[in-house]
């Protein structure tokens, strides 16, 4: 049974309640957190927004306070993760965060473009159906062409799984109900396909798939069959030559809270280097979190890739690639960025044989 609210009719799942109360208020979180280290104030900082969260949780929240005013602190969150890597419990401010933007309905992408998703997710037969030649099936980013070409490099002959075109920008974008509507749309294409392997190149829809299990038991299966793209590809079975003498600098990715390593095999693929700095995190949610010091938190990302004099910068997400690519291009345009699928298509993969996670 959900937990409400009456003042608010504010809906939070038991689960993230339950975490919200394992907060001790220690405050060790707040300096990992680059919202806070910019703007300061307990309203700022994960510390305060889990604090918020107890309060709905113990209804202590007064009456005149109005949705607006619980939003505002969501949309200071980042989004990043970096609360829960430094908390001892591995609490996470940024999923609490989550949870009250999807209750409180709120819809960063625009009405126009919720009213679009709505109608995708009620309408199947807008989705292409999968012939008998395919043996895997991917879920869509913005490089579709070079990861299908991956793919194929790898042994799989992938269909493009449509149902889950809109996941990433509803993730964390949309309410709860339509984000379960676009899993269950992925599910119900998953099993009429046969549970083929599904394979996506955006660690957004890669990390929540994973997590979607937090949401409900139902998609487990999903969560136990996706692979990133980066998973296809052994360490020897591609050609860094067009890269030699290149400095290679990858985004320190931790956004959906999910524990993997796919950080790791990036990082064994191109022989670069991690960007350790915590204010480069998950940066292309930055424009929807409505942070009022954007552009204070942007330059210090900036400055973090600038003194690492990276000629390249790979990212594991579009709206991340996209923001980056703004983002240097003004402050410091001697570094190119690519999203990881360009990186692996620049580098010629020829692979024979399937992932053995498939």
């Amino acid at each position: 049974m959900k937990n409400k609210n009456t003042a608010l009719n504010l809906f939070i799942d038991p689960d993230i309640l339950a975490s919200a109360k394992v907060c001790n208020r220690c405050g060790v979180c707040n300096q990992s957190c680059p919202v806070h280290r910019v703007l300061q104030g307990e309203t700022t900082s994960p510390r305060g927004r889990n604090q918020l969260l107890r309060f709905l949780t113990d209804k202590k929240i007064n009456k005149s306070v109005t949705k607006k005013d619980i939003l505002a602190p969501a949309l200071g969150c980042l989004m990043c993760g970096q609360c829960a890597a430094a908390c001892a419990a591995g609490v996470s401010a940024a999923k609490h965060m989550t949870a009250i933007k999807r209750a409180l309905d709120y819809k960063d992408a625009g009405n126009a473009r919720a009213l679009f998703l709505n109608l995708y997710n009620k309408a199947p037969s807008l989705r292409a159906k999968k012939t008998a030649m395919h043996n895997a099936l991917y879920l869509p980013g913005a490089h579709t062409p070079a990861a299908l070409k991956i793919a194929t490099a790898s042994g799989l002959n992938a269909h493009v799984l449509k149902s889950g075109r809109p996941l990433a920008e509803i993730a964390l974008t949309m309410p709860l109900a339509t984000l379960k509507k676009t899993l269950d749309n992925i599910k119900a294409d998953y099993e009429a396909a046969g549970n083929l392997p599904l394979i996506t190149d955006e660690i957004d829809i890669y990390r929540i798939i994973k997590s979607a299990p937090e949401i409900s038991p139902k998609y487990q299966a999903l969560a136990d069959n996706i692979t990133f793209i980066t998973q296809l590809i052994k360490k020897n079975k591609i050609n860094t030559a067009a890269f030699k003498g290149q400095t290679l600098l990858l985004q320190n990715n931790n956004i959906f809270f999910c524990q993997d390593n796919i950080l790791q095999d990036v990082l064994d693929l191109c022989g670069g280097k991690l960007l350790s700095d915590p204010a480069a995190h998950s940066a292309g949610k930055m424009p929807y979190c409505g942070v009022k010091a954007q552009k204070e938190v942007a330059r210090a990302m900036a400055r973090a890739i600038a003194v690492r004099r990276a000629d390249i910068f790979i990212t594991l997400s579009s709206a991340d690639k996209t923001f980056y690519k703004k983002l240097l291009s003004q402050y410091y345009p001697n570094t190119k960025v690519m999203h990881i699928t360009e990186f692996l298509e620049a580098c010629g993969p020829g692979l024979n044989n399937p992932p053995k996670t498939c």
